[in-house]
């Protein structure tokens, strides 16, 4: 970058990546488009709009978290949220060679839901439970979404390493779910169960419904 500013073009592709966050127009279908290389923004690109995309991102990633306790919470992504942590993790890698952002864009893909899908990002964040609560997460099972009646068992991404304090989640929806989630009688929570009798269980606030919700519909 010059010291005369970056190119109007850039700017351009910058406002352009700033509004994508919200897309209030782009048809819901398009929420679950697989991410590919033509959502990486170039490092200079980001770095120019990275104070003013922050704020608008944490505001999604806010409704869309769920606290199982003090210790564990359970983030909902969608595609705005994906493209995020995909930024983000190139920017702390600071590596931006063809390779490297490949491997990323496919990693952070599976962080995008299928249509009848729900994914969450689980973090253990500490306390007296975290060995334990890893290695229920590395299991699958251990987190279940509890709609109403019934409870859907949370399907693990990935090969979970038991030590590591974060964990990738699948939630299956059938349209009974998605309607239920909509505005079917309650209670609808997150439920934990770390392997010893023992679990966690927290409401999924109306708010956070409606996030999941609008993604869909």
């Amino acid at each position: 970058m010059n010291a005369a500013g970056p190119p109007l073009g850039a700017v351009r592709h910058g406002e352009a990546f700033l509004a994508s966050l919200a897309a209030p127009d782009e048809p819901r279908q398009r929420w679950h488009r697989p991410l590919d290389l033509a959502d990486v923004v170039p490092p200079d690109l980001y770095a120019l709009v990275r104070s003013r995309y922050l704020p608008l991102v944490r505001r999604v990633l806010e409704r869309r978290r769920v606290y199982l306790g003090p210790d564990v919470s359970v983030q909902f992504e969608n595609r705005a949220t994906a493209v995020y942590h995909l930024h983000e993790s190139l920017r702390a890698d600071g590596i931006w060679s063809a390779r490297h952002v490949a491997d990323a864009v496919a990693d952070h893909g599976r962080l995008v839901p299928a249509p009848d899908q729900l994914v969450a990002t689980v973090m253990v964040h500490g306390g007296d439970r975290a060995d334990r609560v890893c290695e229920a997460l590395a299991r699958q099972g251990a987190l279940h979404l509890q709609l109403a009646s019934r409870a859907i068992e949370g399907r693990s991404l990935d090969e979970s390493d038991p030590r590591y304090p974060v964990h990738y989640v699948a939630f299956e929806l059938g349209e009974d779910d998605w309607r239920a989630l909509a505005r079917g009688p309650g209670p609808h929570s997150l439920v934990l169960c770390d392997g010893e009798a023992a679990s966690v269980a927290a409401p999924v606030p109306p708010a956070v419904r409606r996030a999941l919700v609008d993604d869909r519909y």
